[in-house]
């Protein structure tokens, strides 16, 4: 899921010169993902 969402959002970036998300993104070994993921991922799991 990180890496279609990092993929959408730079492409929107490099078209549009801003990001769909407005998320910073760091450099894991496989793919980025949002810099505070913790905040999006652990309430959609408490959900669960």
């Amino acid at each position: 899921m990180n890496k279609l969402l990092s993929y959408a959002d730079f492409i929107h970036y490099n078209n549009h010169e801003y990001g769909i998300t407005c998320l910073a993104y760091k450099a894991l070994p496989f793919d980025p993902a949002p810099e505070h993921w913790e905040r999006y991922t652990i309430p959609c799991l408490e959900l669960t």
